[in-house]
């Protein structure tokens, strides 16, 4: 069952298009967020790039995945 389900284009599909708006909203907490908290701190530089790094593996999960669901 759990075969079928992972092999099925349409969840594939959707799965990907989740992981993209992951990453966009990933990318818009980099953007925006240093409105919000101190970024020259060590906590904030952190996050920072913690939602940079989410961004981009977000993004590849997404491409992976919209890969798979085109074959």
């Amino acid at each position: 069952m759990v075969e079928k389900l992972l092999t099925n284009k349409s969840l594939l599909r959707v799965l990907s298009g989740l992981f993209t708006n992951l990453s966009a909203a990933a990318l818009g907490l980099v953007i925006f967020a240093p409105n919000f908290i101190p970024w020259n701190t060590p906590v904030g530089l952190l996050s920072l790039t913690y939602d940079i790094v989410f961004a981009i593996v977000f993004l590849l999960v997404a491409v992976i995945l919209d890969e798979k669901g085109n074959i």
